[in-house]
């Protein structure tokens, strides 16, 4: 803990001083003006001066938004720089974490102007692996399946990607060293979910370490969309030209603040940047049964070379962006991933 009664931490890149105690950001030893970001607690206006985009619990306007969580807090982002809490009074600090690292950090690092994806990220010889999708359709469960092979894990549902790499390559930034998983998954996996605590005592979800977690920002070079279908066999397609564009747009995490913060363009330019630095595929999986050891095959002989599809689909090659928009379509703009 710092001298001024709040924590260090490193995550993103940035080095933190934040008042909530969070294990899921690695502890750091810095200078507390040396800080990128600062959480605190404080006042938060009941409206921005200059929105310029809202919703039902949000607005946004140029370097701020405002968002809030009935029975939880109001939350202030501010130039990348700053998050501001009011708490309400008698909210636990389980929910007051849970909205600070999923919301408030993604418009953080949206102002900061970096590349923010709805997906987990493990490392391959060297590079990193995303998996993209909306929320449920299997990303950290994916995550945690290669975690437990051995695979080093580099974030879990924030992918945030810099193009600080050689040449402007983009790298994905060490996040939270911790899954956010649902007990169907725990036991998919083969773990006991009683062995691990609820992140919201509401919330079914179950907070599990990164036991394989890499703490440095390594190239992204591989990406695999996941999107679910009612049933059928799984197919893996490569995604080709401007659908490649259109899947990291679709893919965006928390994408409802951009309008407003005046960030639509730029964040299209860098979908378009990283769209001609990776090879992408889309995997079409049945929701029932899971199928996560097919699943798992399917990756890794994608990433060997092999490319056949297990199950006798056949592999085929999607470059029209109206296939992966239409998929997409399932998860509403309104919130991109979910407020936590």
């Amino acid at each position: 803990m710092a001298e001024s009664g709040l924590f260090r931490y490193s995550v993103f890149g940035l080095r933190v001083l934040c008042c909530v105690e969070a294990g899921q950001m690695l502890p750091a030893d810095f200078v507390d003006a040396d800080a990128d970001v600062v959480v605190r607690f404080g006042d938060v206006p009941e409206r921005l001066k200059d929105v310029r985009k809202s919703g039902v619990r949000y607005q946004a306007g140029p370097g701020e938004c405002l968002f809030e969580v009935d029975d939880v807090a109001r939350y202030w982002v501010r130039a990348g720089r700053e998050i501001v809490i009011e708490r309400v009074e008698g909210a636990d600090v389980q929910s007051v974490r849970l909205y600070l690292l999923g919301t408030a950090m993604c418009a953080l690092l949206h102002q900061r102007g970096l590349l923010v994806l709805h997906g987990s990220v493990v490392v391959r010889n060297g590079v990193c692996v995303a998996f993209l999708g909306r929320s449920g359709v299997g990303k950290s469960t994916l995550a945690a399946a290669f975690g437990r092979r051995g695979f080093e894990v580099v974030s879990d549902d924030i992918c945030a990607v810099s193009f600080d790499g050689v040449g402007g390559e983009g790298l994905v930034l060490p996040g939270f060293g911790q899954f956010k998983l649902w007990v169907d998954s725990l036991k998919c996996l083969g773990e006991d979910p009683e062995a691990f605590d609820l992140l919201h005592p509401d919330l079914l979800k179950r907070a599990v370490p990164i036991e394989t977690f890499c703490d440095r920002a390594l190239p992204l070079k591989d990406v695999f969309v996941l999107l679910p279908r009612g049933s059928g066999e799984l197919v893996v397609e490569r995604v080709e030209g401007t659908a490649k564009v259109h899947a990291l747009l679709n893919n965006t995490n928390r994408r409802f603040v951009l309008d407003g913060f005046g960030l639509r363009g730029p964040h299209l330019r860098a979908c378009g940047r990283l769209a001609g630095q990776v090879v992408m595929r889309r995997v079409l999986r049945p929701q029932v049964p899971f199928m996560l050891d097919e699943l798992v095959r399917a990756v890794e002989n994608e990433l060997s070379g092999v490319g056949v599809d297990i199950s006798g689909g056949g592999q085929r090659v999607v470059s029209d962006p109206v296939v992966l928009n239409a998929e997409s379509a399932m998860e509403p703009l309104g919130l991109g991933g979910g407020m936590v």
